[in-house]
């Protein structure tokens, strides 16, 4: 179990990374200059301008992330696992059981689109927080 973990983790970590970082700095300059002029600390622009700005992009690697990892999991679990969908579509080639291969294809699609809905739930509830923040510029 620990090994598809880590591949899953691993698959996510760098789309999500490198979305959190362009988020953070593409922070429009008039805005960053506006905090300058305010003397807002370091903590306080990052905290109050770029974090918020950064949202859209974070939830963005985050969506990515999330497939990805779905994939890397059964990925690992086809390659090298006894247990989970992978083994199971590879059971299923070895014995020419096409129904239960198309039965993992279905739990597969239907993980996939479960995932991408609560994503869509708390992507939606964030930007309703952010809607309602003054901090959003």
């Amino acid at each position: 179990m620990a090994p598809k973990v880590i591949i899953a983790a691993l698959i996510a970590f760098f789309p999500l990374v490198e979305n959190t970082y362009m988020g953070l700095t593409t922070t429009p300059g008039s805005q960053l200059e506006l905090f300058r002029a305010l003397r807002a600390s370091r903590i306080t622009t990052l905290l109050k301008l770029r974090v918020p700005h950064a949202i859209p992009a974070i939830f963005s690697g985050l969506k990515v992330a999330l497939m990805l990892s779905l994939v890397g999991a059964v990925v690992a679990e086809y390659v090298g696992a006894n247990q989970g969908l992978g083994a199971l579509i590879i059971v299923s080639q070895g014995t020419l059981d096409t129904e239960l291969k198309f039965v993992s294809f279905v739990v597969l699609t239907v993980l996939g689109l479960s995932l991408d809905w609560l994503y869509g739930l708390v992507y939606k509830g964030v930007l309703v927080k952010l809607m309602v923040s003054p901090l959003v510029i």
